[in-house]
């Protein structure tokens, strides 16, 4: 299985299939893909997921993460696990958080100084290049749960307990094998 389809399968899963919840910022979503953030797309996928075609509708969703998420981010640029927690990160908070958080890391463990720019580029992939993937892929998770812990009390109250565990998972899914 490649690094993509492994990486896709763990992010399908922390979303789950179709929701609509009021305190969702992204508004109606399904396998994460938000009307509020990715209208076209995430309208296409609902409509096949109501209208019973479960697996074309999580067959487009995966496309839709190659192309906007796995492929932004040169995901097969990115050894293992760092291709899964940047995915899974960049899913959850965007990609320039996401890269932001990486390139942080990079910073604080090489004592590198790229440019926090949220952009992945030559000079971040070549800094990443040195340092053993598991190591960044930590650094990242536990800055996204310090993240998660600082947002807002009223996102907090409604999402903490379900991003903790998606830290706590992603953790777990990192220790697996190459």
């Amino acid at each position: 299985m490649s690094d993509f389809n492994r990486a896709i399968e763990f992010t399908l899963h922390q979303e789950g299939e179709y929701t609509n919840r009021s305190e969702d910022l992204g508004g109606e979503t399904c396998y994460g893909v938000a009307v509020n953030y990715w209208p076209n797309d995430a309208k296409k996928i609902i409509s096949l997921y109501k209208t019973g075609e479960k697996d074309e509708a999580k067959k487009e969703a995966i496309l839709f993460y190659r192309r906007e998420f796995w492929a932004k981010i040169q995901g097969d640029k990115l050894r293992w696990p760092l291709g899964v927690v940047m995915l899974d990160s960049c899913v959850n908070l965007g990609i320039p958080r996401g890269v932001k958080l990486l390139q942080k890391e990079c910073n604080q463990q090489l004592g590198s100084t790229l440019k926090m720019d949220g952009d992945l580029g030559p000079k971040t992939l070549q800094v990443i290049g040195t340092v053993a993937p598991l190591l960044l892929s930590l650094g990242i998770i536990a800055r996204r749960l310090k993240y998660h812990v600082r947002r807002p009390k009223s996102q907090r109250d409604v999402f903490l307990t379900g991003w903790a565990d998606r830290c706590a998972d992603l953790l777990i899914c990192s220790y697996g094998p190459e």
